[in-house]
């Protein structure tokens, strides 16, 4: 049974290597066997792997639908070949924008309103699942987005709308929240970067769904009928999730220490969630990695509300119209997004997989104390994962920055096509390692705050105020896109940077955690001689 979950909770010398995340959470044998008793029937670590990934893809096909609405819109005073083609259309508009009298800027506020539900539902479902089952919470964040849709559906205005996209927010806030602790909790050992990745790579795969989807829908059936559809997708897995028994999450419960603490230092909770994170913020390992996601996040918002236009802007002629630069530039992301995902979640497995290989091989030639004292030196903290997926976010934080510049700097429609192409794919090859360690710098407990953490962090300081400093810059240089847009890819090496220097923070805390674990060996063995002569002394003395 255990094995079927992959959990970590054996004590042989194959558990104990770099490839063990959950050794330091304090879980016993005993612990685990509890855990996998109150599994239920349909529960295997694939199923959950599969329901997770359908749901980030509707979940994420309701962004592309939003897109696509202003594909298949036009404001009123719009000037399109759609809109010269109809009598009157051009006047009064059509679509969404068209029906609410929307511009293009306040189309843009419904783009991005999500963000305001997203940032206050994701600390407040990080907290309650402390004391409400994790899974039950998805199927409530279900439930909110599937209400939100269809009030979209049936929005009388277009303020009723943006308060219906905030809802959206705040339903996607618990998915957000909780499906990479329950990956991680899951995946079986030596995959679990692997399986972020999988979870990850469903984000651009749905975009790209839900424009494709959205576009045809509301070209023939209207704008409406888009997100209706969309309701009706989130319906059976908000019914699985709300009536199928539920899952927990492992060691979410608070000791009676932390819980009498809390009592002495809050009085309510949202001083209890200030004290959790602030707790969560002293670990600088998981401070820098917030810190070097939000720049990472910075060019990434850069790249979703400009790059069509920016490619428009510079290679015109070849593109010939903007739907062109947004189909073109779209599907190299989409692409991208995809493939580098993914291949970031196996490449840092693999390499996890030689260090676990070279241990073990080092360690076969010594005798037999020496090798249980190597043994224990090298069993792997998770500072060792950490550091490892630090390393390989940083050396893919920095080809993305030399790659997407040059791409910036060529004159060539064609080479510009290929540098960002690679530049983006080495951009997307740490989405699932740097989310691995928000999940692994901090107590398992504490998982899913990290996660809302991380969530606040990217969007506050990284895509949420990147595109209107973009702007900002672009007026203030007469429009010189090449320019900015080589500048803004300067935070991916201040990503970069901020990684490297974050593993070797994390290199560190593994070394003198061996180094302890070793003092303590010695310890163990001297103690061990000791005895050993104390006895020999003592036959003799019989004797």
């Amino acid at each position: 049974m255990s094995a079927r979950v992959g959990q970590t909770s054996g004590t042989n010398e194959e558990e104990t290597t770099p490839l063990t995340i959950g050794e330091d959470d304090g879980m016993t044998r005993a612990d685990d066997e509890s855990y996998v008793e109150r599994l239920p029937k349909w529960f295997s670590p694939k199923r959950l792997l599969c329901l997770f990934c359908l749901v980030a893809i509707a979940l994420y096909v309701d962004r592309g639908v939003v897109s696509s609405a202003a594909v298949s819109g036009q404001p009123p005073g719009g000037n399109d070949d759609q809109a010269a083609s109809s009598s009157n259309a051009n006047a009064k508009g059509y679509g969404l924008q068209g029906e609410f009298n929307v511009d293009y800027a306040e189309y843009g506020v419904l783009q991005s309103v999500f963000v305001i539900g997203l940032l206050v539902g994701a600390p407040v479902f990080s907290e309650l699942s402390r004391s409400v089952n994790a899974f039950t919470l998805i199927a409530i964040g279900l439930g909110a987005c599937a209400v939100g849709d269809l009030g979209c559906a049936l929005s009388p205005n277009f303020r009723f709308l943006l308060l219906m996209r905030i809802i959206i927010g705040v339903g996607e806030a618990s998915f957000v929240a909780l499906a990479a602790p329950f990956i991680d909790d899951h995946a079986p050992k030596g995959m679990k970067t692997r399986w972020l990745s999988y979870l990850y790579l469903c984000v651009p795969f749905g975009v790209a769904l839900g424009i494709v989807y959205g576009g045809i829908v509301g070209t023939y059936l209207g704008w409406r009928f888009a997100f209706f559809g969309n309701a009706l997708l989130l319906v059976p897995l908000f019914a699985f999730c709300a009536t199928s028994e539920p899952i927990d999450l492992r060691k979410m419960k608070r000791s009676e220490t932390e819980q009498q603490q809390q009592q002495q230092h809050n009085k309510n909770v949202v001083e209890v969630f200030v004290y959790d994170s602030l707790k969560l913020l002293k670990i600088p390992t998981f401070l820098l990695t917030l810190s070097g996601f939000s720049w990472y996040s910075l060019v990434l918002g850069v790249f979703s509300a400009w790059g069509p236009k920016a490619g428009f802007a510079l290679f015109k002629y070849e593109l010939g119209t903007r739907s062109n630069a947004d189909a073109a530039l779209g599907m190299v992301t989409v692409f991208c997004g995809v493939f580098g995902t993914l291949l970031g979640g196996i490449g840092v497995d693999y390499f996890a997989q030689k260090r676990k290989e070279r241990l073990q091989n080092h360690s076969r030639g010594r005798h037999q104390r020496g090798g249980r004292r190597l043994r224990s030196l090298s069993s792997s903290s998770m500072d060792a994962a950490v550091s490892d997926n630090l390393y390989f976010s940083a050396v893919c934080s920095f080809f993305a920055f030399i790659f997407v510049g040059i791409s910036f700097s060529s004159t060539n429609f064609y080479v510009f096509l290929f540098f960002l192409a690679v530049g983006e794919s080495f951009a997307f090859m740490l989405q699932a390692p740097i989310n691995a360690v928000v999940l692994w710098s901090v107590p398992t407990g504490s998982r899913p705050l990290a996660c809302a953490l991380c969530t606040v962090a990217v969007h506050v300081f990284g895509d949420v105020p990147s595109p209107p400093l973009f702007g900002y810059f672009l007026v203030k240089s007469n429009e010189n896109w090449r320019l900015v847009m080589k500048g803004f890819t300067l935070c991916f090496a201040v990503a970069g940077v901020v990684f490297f220097v974050a593993g070797m923070i994390s290199s560190v805390n593994d070394r003198n955690s061996i180094r302890n674990r070793g003092e303590d060996n010695n310890e163990s063995d001297s103690n061990s001689i000791e005895e050993g002569e104390e006895e020999e002394e003592a036959e003799e003395n019989d004797v």
